[in-house]
């Protein structure tokens, strides 16, 4: 795959090749860091003509680096999505917009821990560490 080809296989490139470039170890490379070594280089090294190649490759890499999930995102996704979507908006089976909620992180703790109306308690299915966690990652959507 083009993507993860060693800097130093472009002969022609006006960067030295054992300058580090991005996060170009031997670590990131097993990740596939040199993904992002070789949209820089494409990118410094080819014609404008490829600049939408560049683009693409540029934000496939990001993709591919792109922060993981927090365990407040992961608990949400598998305990509250179905009705608050994935955004927190979605509004299924009387769902309040998470997004537009005035609720500090007490009365979200509150509404997780014991339920109100059709949202169930989820006091017997999280720990408090997980309820605290997936209220902070509510907090974080606008």
């Amino acid at each position: 795959m083009l993507g993860h080809l060693p800097i130093h296989s472009f002969t022609h490139s006006p960067i030295d090749s054992s300058a580090k470039v991005g996060h170009e170890t031997e670590a990131g490379a097993a990740r596939g860091g040199g993904t992002v070594t070789f949209g820089l280089v494409f990118a410094l090294c080819c014609p404008m003509k490829y600049y939408k190649l560049t683009a693409a490759l540029l934000v496939a890499a990001s993709a591919a680096h792109a922060a993981p999930p927090t365990p407040g995102q992961l608990i949400y996704q598998k305990n509250c999505a179905r009705c608050h979507g994935r955004d927190g908006r979605l509004g299924l089976n009387g769902a309040h917009d998470l997004t537009k909620s005035n609720l500090n992180a007490f009365g979200r703790t509150y509404l997780v821990t014991n339920g109100m109306g059709k949202m169930p308690s989820f006091q017997k299915t999280l720990t408090p560490a997980q309820v605290a966690q997936v209220v902070a990652y509510s907090q974080t959507l606008k």
